[in-house]
């Protein structure tokens, strides 16, 4: 019992300046009788950025594509990260072989991100001999990456709150439709 009342008493000193824990009464008007204020706390911040979508271009060459993929906040609470502590990340495999594979890292970040707000787009340059566009096709790969230290520097508005939807393949399959498709671009979607 004792315990429970140190924690309210400390609990109200720490939000005794705040707007949400002060109860505001219009003038010459008292609570009725019986009657107590309820403290009102900030909501916890509930994070989820998500690859929604990706986006295949094609260009002049066969096999050669531009990818484009956007990144939402889909939680119910606003992102608010520093610059440099996430980033989206892009890879295209040619399945033929003897290609690199093409990859891209952009960093993102440093801005209040609304729930279903898109926080990055990210845009390929074009990508010469991406895919095999004979037989073998290839593969993409966009995915998000977070500095190790995110999860420790006290900021619960950062911390995402469902990973598995962190990243986003194309398979073979799906490359390889597109590319023996008439369509200039195709969007995939979650």
């Amino acid at each position: 019992m004792q315990k429970s009342i140190l924690v309210a008493a400390c609990a109200a000193l720490l939000l005794a300046d705040s707007a949400d824990a002060q109860v505001q009464l219009p003038p010459n008007q008292t609570l009725p009788q019986g009657t107590t204020p309820q403290l009102r706390l900030p909501a916890p911040c509930r994070v989820d950025l998500a690859i929604t979508s990706i986006t295949l271009y094609k260009l002049s060459t066969p096999g050669s594509v531009r990818v484009e993929y956007d990144v939402v906040n889909l939680g119910p609470s606003e992102w608010n990260s520093r610059a440099g502590q996430q980033f989206a990340n892009l890879t295209t495999h040619n399945n033929a072989g003897g290609r690199a594979d093409y990859t891209l890292s952009v960093p993102f970040g440093a801005r209040r991100i609304a729930r279903n707000e898109r926080a990055a787009r990210v845009v390929s340059t074009p990508i010469a001999n991406a895919f095999d566009a004979h037989e073998f096709a290839g593969t993409v790969h966009a995915y998000l990456s977070f500095d190790p230290d995110i999860a420790l520097d006290g900021n619960a508005c950062n911390d995402d709150t469902n990973a598995a939807n962190n990243e986003f393949r194309l398979s073979t399959e799906q490359v390889w439709g597109f590319l023996s498709s008439r369509a200039r671009s195709q969007t995939f979607r979650r």
